[in-house]
């Protein structure tokens, strides 16, 4: 009989040391607290594919669409040239701050970009390449927003006339 009771105490004991832990657990999810999801602040996008008007052999006029759903979006923009074909360079970015003054919604504009040395220099001919940036707002608290990406057509560079030999 004494082990018969012997069992009943360890088995009431497992019992309750079970609804101690999930006691226990039950009352961590109650007091942890909630896990707070923050919706990062997008004035910017969604930006189309901009379309290239032309290229010469000094530069590559893009016409971009930006598009914001708030005024007066201070933006730090990024652009890289990005070889696609054959892929494997990417010119280093160049980086600016500007100021997207226009009313909600979208604006066009056209943008005149010269062709930098080290893409010449890694050019050949039949060479596919991309203008590829990422456009990142900052509120006037200096709060940065989520980053939209873009890119232009793919287009291949006008190659150089052959230099003058002093004739």
């Amino acid at each position: 009989m004494r082990k018969v009771q012997a069992a009943v105490v360890v088995l009431l004991g497992a019992i309750g040391l079970t609804l101690i832990a999930s006691a226990a657990s039950t009352a961590l999810l109650i007091l942890r607290p909630p896990e707070v999801v923050v919706e990062q602040w997008r004035p910017l996008g969604p930006y189309p594919v901009q379309r290239i008007l032309g290229v010469t052999d000094t530069s590559v006029v893009v016409e971009g669409v930006r598009c914001a759903s708030e005024p007066h979006v201070k933006v730090r923009t990024s652009m890289s040239w990005v070889r696609l074909d054959p892929p494997g360079y990417i010119s280093p970015a160049t980086v600016g701050v500007v100021d997207l003054d226009f009313t909600e919604g979208c604006r066009t504009r056209t943008f005149d970009n010269t062709i930098p040395a080290d893409v010449r220099e890694a050019d050949s001919p039949g060479a596919v390449w991309v203008i590829a940036g990422e456009d990142v707002p900052i509120d006037t608290d200096g709060t940065v927003g989520a980053s939209v990406y873009w890119s232009s057509e793919p287009f291949v560079l006008t190659p150089l006339a052959p230099a003058q030999n002093g004739e």
